[in-house]
């Protein structure tokens, strides 16, 4: 009993863990909390107008990503005249020979780590975009139980950090849900036999499984790279969350509005094969044709000045949330460790589930409570997920030294 309550000593800066999961249920909670359709979704604001502009999910992340930037700027000048001078530092350790050579030297430097600061913004966001369509796409198939041996493997070699005995155990204890994730593919395509059952692409297409693996490991390793990456800029460069922020949220509004603006110029193809891995991306409907993203499409969604009202707040909100879910996220690498945000993940959905279950048993009794007539196996589906869940939330507390 003794050694649980020395091991089970808090850490103040856990706190950040709280505040990210916090923020990033508010944020989710402008669209919809819900595991699949297996409950009454939880949604801030429960119009049929705002499950239209709901799936609009790019604009709103451009939204999003403009405040983080807006937001970001707003911060940094609350900060002292000390500090935003140390984050205007030059990227390199300044020279005190003055000589011509070492200036010249000292400017390439300069310039590849600014390049290089900026490349890894960008692989960030770029990393963000791509694995939340692999994980809509190819649902089942997130092993993101590679993405903590990896970064695990990153962290100790760029940062040096050592990597302790339960640590190691909390590696191998992590690969346990991979049994689980198995059984939910299993019963995936179990799903292909009802001809009016939820089908995933890889059911009709074994072959992407392999290739989905395949691709989702060096996914990993790029997003992994990145948060490493991150830690190294506050700590050795002494960038504060508010710089690294600011250069997220003014790439990440380009390059979302870049796509968006392409996507509302070419439609989805709607013949032969092509169009059943395509329904997978394009879900906005315009003009009786199928986008991937449409400007046109969320502009005339409504035009009632109530719901444009309500859908003016719930972007506001979209961007205070989504700001500071970012920056208590840049809090969890800094003063903990960059292998914290992949815990942070089978977490939050864990709570999810948690959330849905207790909201509709007080609200809804059991009015649709585990159904969903797109999924037949959706309550083995629940329970799979659930223990897959319960025992990363036990190997995440052995890694805090909780237990």
């Amino acid at each position: 009993m003794a050694c649980f309550i020395e091991l089970g000593a808090y850490n103040n800066n856990y706190k950040y863990i709280i505040l990210a999961i916090i923020f990033s249920l508010l944020n989710n909670s402008l669209t919809i909390i819900n595991y699949y359709s297996a409950f009454k979704g939880i949604r801030l604001f429960p119009t049929d107008t705002q499950t239209e502009y709901s799936k609009h999910g790019l604009i709103h992340q451009i939204f999003n990503f403009f405040g983080v930037f807006i937001i970001s700027i707003i911060f940094s000048k609350r900060n002292s005249y000390r500090a935003s001078t140390i984050e205007e530092e030059p990227l390199i350790l300044e020279d005190q020979n003055n000589s011509s050579s070492k200036e010249e030297n000292n400017n390439k430097n300069h310039g590849i780590l600014k390049l290089y600061y900026w490349l890894i913004i960008f692989v960030w966001i770029l990393m963000e975009q791509v694995i939340d369509k692999y994980n809509c796409t190819l649902c089942h198939l997130d092993f993101w139980m590679i993405e903590l041996v990896i970064i695990t493997y990153l962290c100790s070699k760029k940062l040096h950090t050592q990597i302790y005995k339960h640590q190691k155990l909390v590696l191998y204890f992590n690969l346990i849900p991979i049994i689980f994730k198995i059984g939910t593919i299993i019963y995936a395509f179990k799903e292909k036999e009802y001809e009016q059952s939820w089908k995933i692409i890889y059911t009709i297409y074994p072959i992407l499984i392999p290739i989905g693996i395949l691709i989702y490991i060096p996914f990993m390793y790029m997003k992994s790279y990145a948060n490493v990456s991150l830690k190294y800029f506050m700590d050795s460069k002494y960038f504060s969350a508010n710089k690294i922020l600011k250069l997220y949220g003014l790439i990440g509004t380009i390059f979302l509005t870049i796509i968006c603006i392409i996507s509302t110029l070419f439609k989805c193809t709607d013949d032969g094969e092509e169009s059943i891995f395509l329904n997978s991306f394009c879900s906005i409907e315009y003009d009786n044709k199928t986008y991937f993203e449409n400007f046109s499409a969320y502009i005339e969604t409504e035009t009632s000045t109530l719901e444009i009202i309500i859908e003016v707040l719930t972007t506001i909100l979209g961007m205070i949330f989504f700001y500071f879910y970012k920056f208590y996220s840049m809090m969890i690498i800094k003063y903990l460790s960059p292998v914290y945000i992949t815990f942070l993940t089978p977490v939050y959905y864990f709570l999810v589930k948690i959330i849905v279950i207790i909201y509709n048993l007080i609200f809804y009794e059991r009015e649709r409570f585990l159904k969903d007539e797109s999924i037949i196996y959706i309550k083995e589906n629940f329970f799979l997920d659930v223990s897959g869940d319960i025992f990363c939330l036990i190997g995440f507390l052995v890694y805090l030294e909780i237990f």
